[in-house]
C-alpha cells in the first residue's frame, strides 16, 4: 500500500501490511484500533518528515497491542516523530530505524508504553529524544554498522544519556560522532626538528556501500519472499 496518509482505526487495521510513504512528501501514519498496526512495516519517505501515531481513541478507556511489533525505516526521512498513548503493550517490541541525518523523538504516554523498543541510530543519543511515563525500552544500536549497543536507562521521566553499561559495555552510543577530527603534520621542504600540525575533518561523504538499509535490497523485511528461487544468481561464481 502506498499512500502518504494511513488511518488504521479499526480493529486489526493494517496488521502485517507493508506500508510505503510517496518520497518528497510528509507521511502520516495513525493506529488506534485494537491490534492495528501489529507486526507492521512502514517505509517511510525519504527527504521529508515521517510521523507515527499509535494513540487510542480518547472515548475509549482500553486498547490493545496498538503498534506491537511495528517496525520504521525511517532511514531516509528527514525528521522521525513517534508519538505513542495508551494501554499495554503500545509499540512493544518495535523497532525505529531512525534518519541518517536527522532528529528522531519518541514520545510515550501511559503504562508500559514503548516496552523492549529497540533503536537504531547512527550518531546514537547526538540524534535521539525520548521522553515517556514509564521507561522499559530495549536497546539502542549506533555507528554506521549498528555493531555498537547499550540498554537505555530511564531517569527522571526521561530515558536519556548514559546509556547503562551492562555488562561492561561501552558508552558509544551516549554521543557517537561519525566525523570525528584527526591531527596530521605539514610536510616542510627542509628537515625540521619541531613539528607543525593541523586540524583536519575527514570527509562527510559517508560511503553508502558502508550503510545498511538505504535501499531496497537491504530495507527492514516481516516475512520472508512468497517466491523463493533455487537457481544459482550467476553462471560464473567466484
Amino acid at each position: 500500500v502506498k499512500c502518504s496518509q494511513f488511518n488504521c482505526i479499526n480493529d486489526d487495521d493494517c496488521s502485517r501490511d507493508e506500508l510505503i510513504c510517496h518520497n518528497g512528501q510528509e507521511c502520516v501514519l495513525n493506529c488506534s484500533g485494537n491490534h492495528s498496526c501489529k507486526r507492521t512495516l512502514i517505509q517511510c519517505p525519504a527527504n521529508n518528515k515521517c510521523i507515527i501515531n499509535c494513540v487510542a481513541n480518547h472515548n475509549e478507556d482500553y486498547k490493545e497491542s496498538i503498534c506491537k511489533h511495528l517496525v520504521i525505516n525511517a532511514t531516509a526521512s528527514t525528521h522521525l516523530k513517534v508519538q505513542a498513548s495508551s494501554n499495554w503493550d503500545t509499540l512493544r517490541g518495535a523497532t525505529a530505524y531512525c534518519p541518517y541525518s536527522g532528529q528522531c523523538e519518541l514520545y510515550g504516554q501511559g503504562n508500559h508504553v514503548m516496552t523492549f523498543m529497540d533503536i537504531y541510530s547512527i550518531r546514537g543519543f547526538r540524534d535521539v529524544t525520548i521522553e515517556c511515563d514509564e521507561c522499559y525500552l530495549g536497546k539502542l544500536y549506533c555507528t554506521p554498522w549498528f555493531n555498537q549497543k547499550c540498554h537505555i536507562v530511564a531517569s527522571d521521566n526521561q530515558c536519556q544519556k548514559p546509556c547503562n553499561s551492562r555488562s561492561n559495555q561501552q558508552h558509544t552510543c551516549d554521543d557517537y560522532d561519525i566525523y570525528p577530527s584527526v591531527t596530521t603534520s605539514i610536510p616542510t621542504s627542509s628537515p625540521s626538528t619541531t613539528t607543525t600540525t593541523m586540524t583536519t575533518t575527514i570527509s562527510t561523504d559517508l560511503d553508502e556501500t558502508e550503510v545498511p538499509l538505504d535501499d531496497d535490497e537491504h530495507r527492514p523485511q516481516i516475512r520472508p519472499s512468497d517466491d523463493p528461487t533455487i537457481d544459482p544468481t550467476t553462471m560464473n561464481p567466484t
